[in-house]
């Protein structure tokens, strides 16, 4: 990563964080002509440009008010990652609270809630691929809305809470989500422990995603059975056990073959100075954005460090990828998903690069995430691509053969 770095202009690496820096995206630009605001907006907007909070659901007893996400995340300047379907069930099915996402018109609302108050909209979701087709339109109809990005929960499936297709599933589903939104922005949420990769059909998504999110939870991972794995996979586990640095490593070790950017998912109610250990490292590994899991449970100083230390500029968000990442308008023309179809044809791999979300009434995106001390299966369900380099658009945007 750090040669591909070097070989970029230095305009990559000194743009403003224009509106983002506040979060208060409106009033930066005020007092500024027409083609400076549009300008202002283009750069507020992109995912790279502002830190993210995950939130499950709106109440008093889990990530709060809607009214009080808002105004915190937008006096700190963070974008919010909204739950709004698991599988093919809208949110609204486990949660009874009025503002649960009951299909894309109440996406649309929420976006503009939280839009209009200074907060970036962004969406996630658990796939399960057991109905592919659907499963994509529903992220489409997101998308459609007002999301500016959607962020997939991939994990293994823990008893059926996440994912339970195939490799051909998998790459079913990003055909058509991608043939639906050949520009939306798409990110893939893998547990970053190796033995937990196997088991899901990471280069299927990485193949028609744009950004890679693990979840990189350093206290929760901290455990003799996840010191063990980790040495046998060669890692080295300090006294400290597992710290926001090793688990970054092991997030980079893992999926920096697939040449996108990483915005890892940091654990909200560890401590502050952790926090800071975690985006100060993350920042050494060329990740300039992070997000929190969740809201409701982060202690409150970690916002203090996200609005401290805000996303860096960079090469893999910068002015030069727009075409890649394209803001998605609300739709009145979005048309309702298909019935399911009786036989579905494999789709074939995506040559484009390379997602969150976690259901079941869950209120972590890792569902199983307490039983950590069982062996983990490392048979059955891992793609059975042969192990290669992945090349992409972003390991090779000239397409030159590597």
């Amino acid at each position: 990563m750090g040669d591909r770095a070097n070989s970029y202009p230095r305009r990559y690496f000194l743009k403003s964080a224009i509106a983002g820096a506040t979060g208060l995206g409106a009033l930066a630009l005020a007092g500024r002509g027409p083609k400076q605001r549009r300008a202002a907006a283009a750069e507020f907007q992109k995912p790279g440009n502002h830190h993210l909070a995950w939130v499950w659901q709106f109440d008093h007893g889990t990530d709060g008010t809607i009214e009080k996400v808002r105004s915190h995340l937008a006096f700190y300047g963070v974008g919010i990652i909204l739950k709004t379907h698991d599988g093919t069930n809208w949110m609204a099915r486990y949660d009874r609270n009025p503002t649960a996402v009951t299909g894309g018109a109440k996406v649309r609302e929420l976006a503009s809630f939280f839009e209009t108050g200074g907060v970036p909209f962004h969406a996630w979701c658990v796939v399960k691929g057991l109905d592919p087709i659907r499963e994509a339109h529903m992220c489409a109809e997101v998308l459609a809305n007002g999301a500016r990005s959607m962020v997939l929960d991939l994990e293994p499936s823990d008893g059926g809470s996440f994912w339970q297709g195939t490799p051909e599933a998998a790459r079913a589903f990003g055909a058509e989500l991608r043939r639906l939104h050949p520009h939306a922005w798409i990110s893939v949420a893998p547990d970053p422990r190796p033995w937990q990769v196997e088991q899901v059909p990471m280069r299927e998504f990485a193949a028609f995603s744009n950004e890679i999110a693990p979840q990189t939870y350093w206290p929760t991972f901290n455990s003799s059975a996840n010191h063990r794995l980790l040495r046998e996979r060669g890692f080295h586990v300090g006294p400290e056990g597992v710290t926001p640095e090793l688990i970054l490593d092991v997030a980079k070790a893992v999926f920096g073959e697939y040449w996108m950017p990483i915005r890892p998912v940091g654990s909200g109610n560890a401590d502050p100075g952790s926090w800071h250990r975690f985006v100060d490292h993350a920042r050494r590994l060329d990740m300039w954005a992070v997000s929190v899991w969740r809201f409701g449970t982060a202690n409150p100083v970690v916002f203090d460090v996200l609005n401290e230390k805000k996303p860096l500029p960079n090469e893999f968000y910068g002015n030069d990828w727009d075409f890649l990442y394209k803001s998605q308008p609300p739709s009145d023309n979005f048309a309702s998903p298909p019935p399911p179809a009786a036989n579905l044809t494999p789709a074939p791999e995506l040559p484009v690069a390379g997602a969150l979300g976690g259901a079941k009434e869950a209120t972590s995106p890792r569902q199983g995430i307490e039983d950590l001390d069982r062996a983990p299966a490392r048979e059955g369900k891992a793609s059975p691509q042969p192990a290669r380099r992945f090349r992409s658009f972003w390991a090779n945007p000239t397409g030159a053969t590597r």
